[in-house]
């Protein structure tokens, strides 16, 4: 796999602007096992400045990126550009107002569950049949909340602890406990001693 080897940071910017903990784990998982999403056709919604979209895409994965923010998408697209990876699809969207058809095989999100009733709607719209959903979160309530919620629905679904040093410069510094669910499977991030990527990513706070 190529490596991701930097990623851009500005300060002072919305939080869909910042690369947090959650993206990190989630693109560890993909990294680790990339059979995950090589050849697939591959949805990141709230896809702030882009690590998973882009380690999906040097995996083989076709990457549709979305976000509500235009500037978050500028850049994703400038990780794109430094690091090699090219093809990546973007579209600006608002969950509320969603109009994309298209049927994904996976679809990933990092820290999305605030808007549960929206993202359970595009699971349902977008979601291919045997397709999989990838979430990583903090343990925030919002997203145990979805997972209930999905749960209620009928969905089954794994999760699994993973340990993630801070990205973003906002914490104390200490490792920062992460939570990886599907809908059907165990998705693991690697000991945090043992970082795949070495990313060059554009977020905020350098």
């Amino acid at each position: 796999m190529s490596r991701i080897s930097r990623v851009l940071v500005i300060a002072q910017a919305p939080y869909g602007l910042l690369l947090w903990e959650s993206a990190v784990a989630l693109a560890r998982s993909l990294h680790r096992q990339p059979t995950l999403v090589a050849n697939k056709q591959v949805l990141e919604l709230g896809a702030g400045v882009g690590l998973p979209g882009l380690v999906a895409r040097s995996l083989g994965a076709e990457v549709w990126q979305t976000d509500h923010l235009t500037g978050a998408l500028e850049i994703a697209r400038l990780n794109a550009r430094a690091n090699d990876v090219v093809g990546i699809r973007q579209f600006t969207a608002d969950w509320t107002r969603w109009t994309d058809d298209r049927l994904y095989d996976v679809i990933l999100g990092a820290d999305i569950g605030a808007m549960q009733g929206s993202v359970v709607s595009i699971f349902g719209r977008n979601l291919a049949p045997d397709g999989f959903v990838l979430l990583a979160d903090l343990g925030r309530q919002q997203s145990i909340d979805l997972l209930a919620r999905l749960e209620h629905e009928g969905a089954r679904f794994d999760l699994e602890i993973a340990h993630v040093e801070p990205t973003c410069g906002l914490a104390s510094g200490a490792l920062v406990e992460g939570y990886i669910e599907t809908n059907h499977d165990v998705r693991v991030c690697p000991d945090p001693t043992d970082i795949p990527l070495r990313p060059k990513i554009i977020s905020v706070l350098e």
